[in-house]
């Protein structure tokens, strides 16, 4: 309970009220004393916090044939050798040793736990010590992640959102048993964000009357798409931020629908949608200075750090650079074997451990926003700065102190803490092409039939066609 909770109880319990029952019983004194007594507890209990990662799909490059193209458009991707391998992918801990990810379903992440190859308890540690260097009031922090197939398909996200729906109730019934009521914060990175969206559309169709409620909703890289942007105006979620970056070329291409072309980089009004209020949008922005002979580093970092100039204001200064992070950058750790920059900013952290600091400091600004117009967060580590900025309909830049390098070097060195010996590209490859063999051969291969035979599955088809012909 807040201290504006506090007063409200104090409040209520009103001069007359007090008068009548001092004329009470000596009881009623006693009574009285308790109630006083108890509102110093109320004022100091800790909120509590239910923070799940949900990962997105697994790699589907190995799968873009002709026929996989097909079935990825019509939504029909289970019971094929694409989803038979990424269950075997899902399986294996070696994919779980660069991101968030642990076994199937609602799994709570240990942060104290730190040591090799926990990649899982070591994003959910950086995030809570990111939670610490902002500042803000003392909560009591729970982390977990959600696993689900990995699937690319409405379908599969639909199905897994409603087993998301279902595990998120019966966690938090364990908490409220205890008289724990705790916020929920979901953060759903790419297509695990459309995962996280479509529990508007699991309580709207299965469960109307459950009390489960989304206190922060945020979507990392979201492929923004009509088949679900209009779920971000249900009432289950109570603020969403949708973090975006314009590097991310991965988040648009999304094309496996007949009812668009591509998926879109942040939520838009159009006929019959309306953006709603409670939605800010973020453009996560990262910079750094510039190498070059003309001027010493010195001079360089005194140039770059004139926030009197309306260049070094906006990032487009000669002396700066952007580096704003792709899809991988958002959410897996730098020793990830593709398209993790060696030269990113603040290698090896996935981008959105910075997230806790920047909202910290957002919030102190929201009044002065216009939602749902893009907010940037340009951040230059190198300066120890933060530039709060949104330009659409509204002038507005505020500059904040961001993390210290030294303690950007204290949160790099619990991610090295947990980095595997061995994960190299073609390491990754090898996992990811053994699974595909151990699918065909589940698939393509004999299997045993009710007669205790092994039959093929092209075989079976011969034997139909034999049937037909007699």
């Amino acid at each position: 309970m807040n201290f504006s909770n506090c007063i409200a109880i104090i409040k209520e319990i009103t001069v007359n009220r007090l008068m009548s029952y001092l004329k009470k019983t000596y009881a009623s004194l006693g009574i009285i004393s308790l109630i006083l007594m108890s509102i110093p507890l109320l004022c100091t209990q800790k909120d509590t916090w239910i923070t799940v990662f949900v990962h997105g799909i697994m790699s589907i490059k190995p799968h873009l044939t002709f026929g996989n193209f097909m079935r990825f458009m019509r939504d029909d991707v289970e019971d094929t050798i694409y989803s038979k391998t990424v269950e075997i992918m899902r399986n294996d801990e070696y994919f779980y040793l660069n991101q968030a990810m642990q076994g199937f379903g609602l799994e709570k992440i240990d942060i104290y736990d730190i040591r090799k190859e926990t990649s899982a308890n070591a994003t959910a540690r950086i995030y809570n010590e990111m939670k610490q260097l902002a500042g803000g009031p003392d909560v009591d922090n729970h982390y977990y992640t959600f696993d689900w197939s990995g699937l690319l398909g409405p379908t599969v996200r639909y199905k897994a959102a409603e087993k998301l729906f279902n595990a998120l109730v019966n966690e938090l019934e364990t908490y409220w048993q205890q008289g724990i009521y705790p916020k929920v914060q979901l953060i759903g990175y790419s297509h695990g964000a459309n995962v996280c969206l479509n529990l508007a559309a699991i309580r709207q169709d299965k469960f109307p009357l459950s009390p489960l409620a989304i206190d922060e909703l945020i979507l990392l890289g979201c492929p923004v798409q009509t088949e679900t942007d209009f779920l971000v105006v249900d009432d289950i979620f109570k603020k969403i931020y949708h973090v975006y970056s314009t590097a991310d070329r991965i988040q648009r291409i999304d094309f496996f629908s007949f009812n668009r072309i591509f998926s879109r980089r942040y939520f838009k009004n159009r006929h019959g949608f309306k953006v709603p209020s409670k939605l800010m949008q973020i453009q996560l922005k990262f910079v750094r200075n510039t190498r070059s002979k003309r001027y010493n580093h010195e001079k360089r970092y005194q140039y770059a750090h004139n926030f009197n100039s309306p260049s070094i204001i906006s990032g487009k200064s000669p002396f700066l650079r952007d580096i704003s992070p792709g899809h991988i950058e958002f959410w897996f750790f730098g020793w990830s074997p593709k398209n993790y920059r060696e030269n990113f900013i603040i290698n090896p952290l996935p981008a959105f451990v910075v997230l806790p600091y920047a909202l910290h400091h957002i919030k102190q600004v929201e009044n002065s926003l216009k939602n749902p117009y893009p907010v940037i967060i340009d951040i230059r580590p190198e300066h120890e700065t933060m530039l709060i900025k949104q330009r659409k309909h509204n002038k507005f830049t505020k500059i904040v102190p961001f993390v210290s390098q030294a303690d950007l070097e204290r949160l790099n060195s619990i991610a090295y803490q947990v980095q595997p010996d061995q994960y190299d590209n073609e390491e990754y490859n090898n996992h990811i092409y053994s699974a595909m063999r151990k699918a065909k051969k589940i698939i393509y291969y004999p299997r045993k039939n009710n007669n205790d035979k092994f039959e093929s599955r092209h075989t079976r088809a011969r034997m139909r066609k034999r049937k037909l012909r007699h």
